[in-house]
């Protein structure tokens, strides 16, 4: 369910682990070397990605900075806007609710139909 894209020459591989609990799936992704304030956590629509940088370990003029990428695809049923991250001991936790899904009928219309009366026969 995860893909992975990296960036630059000195790529990271975040290896995150994806298990669902209690009415809700987690996320625990251990972006190692990355601190809290390296790391984005974006959802656009049922996409789920983390994105880090940081600079490069060495101090040569030529190192390029450290980026990892993780991203999710989300299931149907979950309620992105109940999401909540949380970041301790280097691991990050994503905690993604779900919802229950119910299926939703539709009214069938019907258009209606307009008769001018000011027209001229044909």
């Amino acid at each position: 369910m995860a893909s992975t894209r990296t960036v630059g020459a000195r790529a990271h591989r975040a290896q995150p682990a994806l298990r669902q609990e209690d009415g809700e799936y987690v996320v625990d992704v251990d972006p190692a070397g990355f601190r809290e304030s390296e790391l984005v956590i974006e959802i656009l629509g049922r996409h789920l990605t983390v994105r880090g940088e940081r600079a490069a370990d060495d101090d040569t003029a030529l190192s390029l900075p450290v980026r990892v990428e993780e991203s999710f695809a989300l299931r149907e049923d979950a309620d992105i806007d109940r999401t909540r991250a949380s970041f301790s001991h280097g691991t990050l936790t994503i905690h993604v609710p779900r919802m229950r899904l119910e299926p939703r009928r539709l009214r069938i219309e019907h258009p209606s139909y307009h008769v001018n009366s000011n027209a001229e026969p044909c």
